[in-house]
């Protein structure tokens, strides 16, 4: 059960509207300059390929050449503006199916490597919004992330001691980055202005206007805490029932261990800017390839894991195609 405290969040900070302007113009400058080379490269090794008779293998190298200065822009451009343009450079560099490899090489870079927000500014949050200071609400709180995104960044941290055993509760401790929702949907406008001209769109194999749709959708979805708090905790309870079968319920649910688990919201803990959970063990699926080869039981875990993120990305790419 997710218990919300009822409060009125605080107006989001507006960047001032000169450096708001120039964020946007700035933008399009790199974007579209981005856009204009791409054009002029296609060109060019078209008239090439008509004048010359190069073969393919000569012009898929030079598309490689391209796309590696392709994604070195990307990246750059992401990590100078921020808001949306990293979210969004972040998404494409786990989107193989509609992203060149050199794209991926680059904006792969940018998972869970945000700048972290000052801990003061993030004392600040937590405290205004969970209504108590950090020692009241915190036994141990550790000052550097575990992880950093464009939306909201993480934090390890240890519950004041509970229960008969005093036990001090480890705790994930998500924060959402001030501002954050307001930066990026005015980004998504100037991002869907661009994409959405008719000789921009005609210059993709997919409509991005589709993909922009489901971008947005799933934005605004991750800027909503409670709601998030409150689909983590059914997943949860639902993957703690046992399966039914021939033992009785009170001998399953003492022997059944869940395959799969799902951290559950800390009740009185969640809010609009903040979002309290129970922290599990575990390695990222961006980081997955990098881990040691398991063991016997290991290789059914990563088959697991395997599953979930095919579960994950197949109706992404069937959308995409």
């Amino acid at each position: 059960m997710v218990v919300t405290r009822q409060r009125t969040p605080p107006p989001a900070r507006a960047p001032p509207p000169l450096l708001d302007l120039r964020r946007d113009l700035t933008y399009f400058a790199r974007v579209g300059y981005i856009f204009s080379c791409y054009k002029a490269f296609q060109l060019k090794t078209r008239l090439g390929a008509l004048c010359t008779g190069c073969d393919q293998a000569a012009i898929d190298a030079s598309w490689a050449r391209q796309h590696d200065w392709g994604g070195r822009e990307l990246y750059s451009l992401a990590v100078d503006l921020k808001g949306f343009h990293l979210k969004g450079a972040q998404w494409l560099g786990c989107r193989p199916d509609i992203c060149p490899p050199e794209w991926i090489v680059h904006l792969s870079k940018l998972q869970d490597r945000c700048p972290p927000l000052p801990l003061s500014e993030v004392h600040a949050i937590l405290e205004g919004s969970l209504g108590t200071s950090m020692a009241a609400a915190f036994s141990t709180f550790e000052d550097a992330p575990i992880g950093s995104a464009s939306i909201a960044q993480v934090h390890r941290a240890r519950l004041p001691p509970a229960g008969l055993m005093r036990r001090r509760k480890p705790v994930a401790v998500k924060v959402q980055r001030p501002g954050a929702e307001l930066l990026m949907l005015r980004d998504l406008r100037n991002v869907r202005s661009f994409f959405c001209l008719p000789f921009v769109r005609s210059s993709f194999a997919w409509d991005p206007g589709i993909v922009l749709d489901q971008v947005d959708a799933e934005t605004k979805e991750e800027f909503d805490f409670e709601r998030e708090a409150r689909v983590m905790d059914a997943a949860s309870r639902a993957l703690r029932q046992p399966p039914p079968g021939r033992l009785s319920w009170l001998r399953r649910l003492a022997l059944y261990r869940p395959p799969l688990r799902v951290p559950s919201s800390v009740g009185g803990m969640v809010t609009a800017e903040v979002l309290v959970m129970e922290l599990l063990p575990g390695v990222p699926l961006s980081r997955f390839s990098e881990t040691p080869q398991p063991s016997r039981r290991g290789s059914r875990w990563r088959r697991m894991a395997r599953r979930i993120y095919r579960s994950a990305v197949a109706p992404a790419r069937a959308a995409g195609e």
